[in-house]
């Protein structure tokens, strides 16, 4: 059944949920005969910057993105090709808006253009929707002759890191992935320089530390295709009990703050 909408004043798990309990009291939900509440938004997520302020939701503001919006009517010119290893996957179980960023990839990676990509569609232009604004920083790339170094970093970026980790959750979208898919991110995005790497780790990596805890990692292992790693997962698992057999009560969890401290948890 559909509820209703709320507008958290940040993206904050605090924020999001006292709006959430504050829209369910104020439309006099009985919280007590409540079981689940699940809730699905975009609104905290969009506006990011591509390499300035956003303006309005379908559109961007800066050299880079003021041109996305009509980037497919551009003839394509000579391009450098930007090497990067593009991650298999089956095109049949992909939609429209996911084949081009694929096809455009190899686009990129090979230096040519196919004559039929004229004719293709990036996708709509949306703040929410970032498969379809990468399609068009790629598709944009091929109708510049000298793009700047910002316009570069974004085409390296997308195939060695977006692509590889969106196709990593395409292909294991279960909880268990979880830890999987931050490592993917800690290790495909490792090229950027540090001043990146500052707006990769607490917009990204920090927010997903819940899948570093040490029971989500023990978790994934538990469940790995790979009999060693299925069997140290258990072995952790004992040895923790009996080390700590007394405790009678639930370890909190804590957020981490940084990439450094993700690796000395992990050591």
């Amino acid at each position: 059944m559909f509820v209703g909408r709320v507008a958290p004043s940040s993206g904050s798990a605090q924020n999001i949920a006292n709006s959430i309990l504050s829209y369910l009291n104020e439309t006099g939900f009985l919280l007590h005969e409540l079981d689940v509440i699940r809730c699905d938004g975009t609104v905290t997520n969009t506006g990011w910057k591509t390499d300035s302020e956003t303006t309005v939701p379908k559109s961007f503001s800066g050299p880079i993105g003021t041109q996305l919006s009509k980037c497919e009517k551009l003839p394509v010119v000579n391009f450098k090709s930007n090497e990067c290893e593009i991650s298999e996957i089956e095109r049949k179980i992909l939609s429209k808006d996911q084949q081009y960023l694929l096809i455009i990839n190899y686009v990129v990676k090979s230096g040519s253009s196919p004559e039929d990509l004229s004719v293709r569609e990036p996708g709509p232009l949306s703040h929410s929707r970032w498969l379809t604004t990468a399609n068009r920083v790629l598709r944009f790339y091929l109708s510049i002759e000298n793009p700047t170094d910002e316009h570069k970093i974004l085409v390296s970026f997308i195939p060695k890191s977006c692509m590889p980790v969106w196709v990593h959750i395409k292909k294991g979208k279960y909880f268990t992935n979880g830890p999987e898919h931050v490592f993917e991110v800690i290790k495909s995005s490792s090229f950027l320089p540090e001043n990146l790497l500052k707006v990769i780790d607490p917009s990204v990596i920090q927010r997903n530390t819940f899948f570093t805890h040490p029971g989500n990692v023990l978790l994934s292992m538990i469940v790995d295709k790979r009999d060693h790693i299925r069997e140290l997962g258990f072995r952790r698992i004992i040895k923790a009990r009996n080390l700590d057999s007394t405790r009678k009560s639930i370890r909190s969890f804590h957020s981490l703050n940084s990439i450094s401290q993700l690796h000395t948890t992990l050591k």
